[in-house]
C-alpha cells in the first residue's frame, strides 16, 4: 500500500509541477505582451489612467493637432492591447441648437491598432459622420480594416457609402497615421 501511495504522490507531484510550469510559461509570455504596451505609459508621458476590465486606459491630448492619443494596457493575463489616435469631437452645448457637434468637418476619424496576444495586430479606421448630425438621432459610423499602409484590406466587404467615406477621409487618415507613428514610434508599432 505504501508503494501505491508513493506512486500516486509522485504522479500528483508531476502533474502539479507540469501545471505550474505551463502557468509560469504563460505568465512570461503574457508579461512580454504586456510590456510592449506598458512601456508607453512613461515614455509617452501619459498621466493617470482609467481602470477597466480590459486593462488600464490612458489618453493624452494634442492641442496643436486637435487629436487625442489613447492606449489600452492589458490587465493581468489579459489578451488585448490597443493604441490609437482620434480627432477631437466638439459637442454643441447650446440648448437652442438642434445639432450635436459644432465642427464644420464632414467626418471625424479614429485610427486604432489592436493586438490580441496570440494573433497578429490589426489596423482599423473608424469614420463617424458629424456634419449635420442632429441631437437625438442615430449617427453614421463605419469601421474599416486596413493594412499597415492604410489601404483597405477587403474592399468588397464594404458598401459604396463606406468606401466613399474612406476616400473622402484618406488625407486625414494619412495625417493621423503619421502622427500616430511619430508619437508611439514606427518601429515600436511594427514590433507589436
Amino acid at each position: 500500500m505504501s508503494e501505491s501511495k508513493n506512486k500516486r504522490k509522485s504522479i500528483l507531484l508531476i502533474i502539479a509541477s507540469t501545471i505550474l510550469l505551463i502557468f509560469l510559461g504563460y505568465n512570461l509570455y503574457w508579461y512580454s505582451f504586456y510590456s510592449s504596451f506598458n512601456r508607453w505609459v512613461d515614455s509617452c508621458n501619459f498621466g493617470d489612467g482609467c481602470k477597466l476590465i480590459s486593462g488600464m486606459n490612458y489618453s493624452q491630448a494634442d492641442k496643436d493637432a486637435e487629436a487625442a492619443y489613447f492606449l489600452c494596457v492589458p490587465s493581468y493575463l489579459g489578451k488585448f492591447g490597443q493604441i490609437g489616435i482620434s480627432q477631437w469631437l466638439k459637442f454643441n452645448d447650446d440648448p437652442k441648437s438642434e445639432y450635436l457637434y459644432i465642427q464644420d468637418m464632414d467626418y471625424a476619424v479614429l485610427l486604432r491598432v489592436n493586438k490580441t496576444m496570440f494573433d497578429s495586430k490589426t489596423y482599423w479606421v473608424d469614420i463617424k459622420r458629424i456634419k449635420g448630425v442632429k441631437k437625438g438621432t442615430i449617427e453614421e459610423d463605419y469601421s474599416i480594416q486596413v493594412d499597415s499602409n492604410m489601404n483597405i484590406i477587403d474592399s468588397e466587404s464594404y458598401s459604396e457609402v463606406e468606401l466613399k467615406s474612406f476616400e473622402e477621409c484618406k488625407e486625414t487618415i494619412d495625417e493621423l497615421y503619421a502622427l500616430l507613428k511619430s508619437f508611439y514610434g514606427e518601429d515600436n508599432i511594427n514590433d507589436l
